[in-house]
């Protein structure tokens, strides 16, 4: 194509190429300036589901403006061609120049570092998570400024990977503890992707770099990033620690922002530069560290004194009342009175609401399901099914006859209980005597999900925006015209005809045709959407990530943010009456409704694994989660 003029860009050289198509750089013909136009491949834009993604995409990123993301110009569709116009930035991605310099020095890092968390830190601020920051997604230019490229645009032409059957799979070397366990990335994921980073600029290589993929996530799961300190002659061993916080685990041990990983980098730098203040010896982490303990001992001291205190209060009254003894033992009691019991009250919880089952297994659970028989069924990770016939006191595990990944499983179908995975894989299985029945459906990406509506519909949810529907217990299936490439995750109708879908990037999805064809609802948010449920009279509850609640009167045309000041991840939203109702966190956050979702109260409990999908039982919600667990509690 060089020497070619597509709209009003002429196509000077080629800059690379990748699976989605290829870059050139081109001259803008109208305001004379280079720009870097990316073209998709044939085969790519001849769908319709990927043009409208990328369309989308697109005028995300444009939405973006900081000196340290690369801007996007315009997009292009006539001739034939499909692409975008981005700035053109001359000069080379970060990992071309580790890989030229072998590692940078630290100084120079800490500088990258900062412009990296600056834009990052901007587009977290506007509602945008990377989720793919890596050294390849980078440019600097000429003046050593910083650009992160590709915000859910597409993959890197620079890719770098691991070869695996050969197949790409580079992004594995950044990616994130919850993202491995196929859990939605966060802003805390990007951080940690970033902390990846800031490892290989020092060190020339990624913490966890080794020949195989099972070996790399595990590093991500389970292994401490090697110091560096002992290797890097002269490294501030407060590099190690910014590392260690940026690499935990547990998400919410990370930073909590860009802003407080750049107040840390910020520090290190004038370490660097001027050495240790006379006024100041402890860096912003160790301040919070130190805050976060006197907090802890203030309040040790108060629980003693007020548990003192309450010692001394019962002492009293019961002296008070001692004096009464012979009167109360000679009271006839005729009628027990329970009017005073907290047990016989409807709404008594106690001191945690979560109980669990045993399941024998330790690996991460995706979705569990229940009937009202006794049976049940759950997929976790490798393809691990597990079945149960006692009401979940023991389980066994199966062998699937499709060796794929599943993703949902739900109660209903003619053989019990439905189970969906990779590729649109859907299988109808018996717990009683674990006979798997494949079923024949349309073509389909993976499916994340699968409803059993209470108008007899079933629905199964897919990436990419597939959605298959089936009004005769799952025997025949129809692919519906959903008009989304985001992934679905959650559907819900208030009547045979009328209902609504939701998904990634704030995906609404309504239709008044049962479901044959879908409209595009309006935009309440950037996040994803993990649930929703019609709880009557024209009433949807919607939550997702972030904490997000949202509430419709009208079918779900209008929604309103319910604020319950929490930024954990919302998976499931259940009502036992049109009034009362139930929210759960990923972490086990509980919030309890008794107006129709209009106002929510937070009620403690402790979750201990991290909740994936819930399912309801007659009296029962059943969890999903990690470490092999499955949590209910009453409901």
């Amino acid at each position: 194509m060089v020497g070619a003029i597509v709209g009003s860009y002429k196509i000077i050289s080629k800059l690379g190429e990748g699976g989605m198509g290829v870059v050139y750089k081109a001259l803008d013909l109208k305001l004379e300036r280079f720009v870097a136009l990316k073209i998709l491949n044939a085969q790519t834009s001849q769908s319709a589901q990927f043009i409208e993604r990328f369309k989308r995409e697109a005028r995300n990123q444009a939405k973006l403006n900081h000196p340290n993301i690369i801007p996007v110009y315009g997009f292009i569709d006539e001739q034939g061609y499909l692409g975008i116009a981005m700035e053109y930035v001359d000069g080379e991605t970060l990992e071309q120049i580790i890989d030229r310099k072998g590692s940078l020095e630290l100084g120079e890092t800490l500088d990258i570092l900062q412009q990296i968390l600056r834009g990052v830190g901007y587009a977290h601020q506007k509602g945008f998570i990377h989720r793919d920051i890596k050294p390849s997604n980078v440019m600097m230019d000429s003046d050593g400024v910083a650009k992160i490229m590709d915000f859910g645009i597409s993959k890197s032409i620079y890719e770098k990977g691991i070869t695996k059957t050969g197949t790409k799979i580079g992004t594995l070397l950044y990616m994130s503890p919850e993202q491995i366990n196929a859990e939605e990335p966060t802003r805390q994921s990007d951080i940690y992707s970033i902390g990846i980073t800031f490892y290989e600029m020092l060190s020339g290589i990624t913490p966890y770099e080794s020949g195989t993929e099972f070996e790399i996530m595990q590093g991500h799961l389970k292994k401490p990033a090697p110091k560096l300190a002992a290797t890097i002659p002269g490294l501030p061993p407060m590099v190690d620690k910014i590392i260690a916080k940026a690499l935990e685990k547990d998400q919410a041990k990370r930073f909590g922002s860009c802003d407080d990983f750049l107040q840390e980098i910020g520090y290190a730098l004038n370490i660097i530069r001027q050495g240790p203040s006379p006024t100041k010896d402890r860096s912003p982490m160790e301040e919070q560290h130190k805050e976060k303990v006197k907090k802890s001992v203030k309040f040790t001291i108060f629980a003693i004194l007020a548990f003192i205190g309450f010692v001394g209060i019962v002492y009293l009254f019961y002296t008070l009342i001692a004096g009464f003894k012979d009167t109360l033992k000679t009271k006839e009691q005729t009628v027990m009175d329970t009017s005073f019991s907290s047990t016989s009250n409807p709404y008594y919880q106690g001191a945690n609401v979560f109980e669990r089952l045993n399941t024998g297994v330790d690996i991460n659970l995706r979705s569990v399901a229940f009937n009202g028989s006794g049976a049940a069924i759950v997929v976790g990770d490798s393809g691990k099914i597990l079945i149960s016939t006692d009401n979940g006191s023991s389980w066994k595990t199966i062998i699937s006859p499709e060796p794929i990944e599943w993703y949902a499983t739900a109660a209903g179908g003619q053989n019990g209980f439905l189970i969906g995975g990779a590729n649109g894989a859907l299988q109808s299985v018996a717990p009683g005597d674990s006979v798997f029945r494949k079923l024949v459906t349309p073509a389909m990406s993976d499916i994340l999900n699968i409803e059993v509506l209470s108008n007899g519909k079933i629905i199964a949810l897919g990436a990419n925006g597939d959605m298959l529907i089936s009004d005769d217990k799952g025997i025949t299936w129809k692919k519906s015209v959903t008009g989304v490439v985001n992934n679905l995750y959650s559907v819900d109708f208030m009547d045979g005809n009328s209902g609504v879908a939701v998904g990634d990037n704030g995906t609404i999805i309504r239709t008044d045709d049962g479901g044959n064809t879908w409209i595009l609802g309006a935009s309440v948010t950037n996040t994803y959407l993990k649930d929703i449920k019609f709880i009557g009279s024209g009433v949807y509850i919607l939550v997702g990530g972030d904490g997000q609640i949202f509430r419709s009167p009208d079918g779900g045309r209008e929604w309103k943010r319910i604020d319950v000041n929490i930024s954990a991840p919302l998976v499931a939203v259940r009502f036992s009456t049109p009034s009362n109702g139930v929210i759960l966190s990923s972490k086990g956050d509980l919030f309890r409704s008794e107006d129709a979702g209009e106002s929510w109260k937070y009620q403690p409990a402790v979750a201990g694994n991290l909740i994936n999908s819930v399912t309801s039982g007659k009296t029962r919600l059943y969890m999903a989660a990690s470490g092999g667990a499955i949590l209910f509690m009453n409901f």
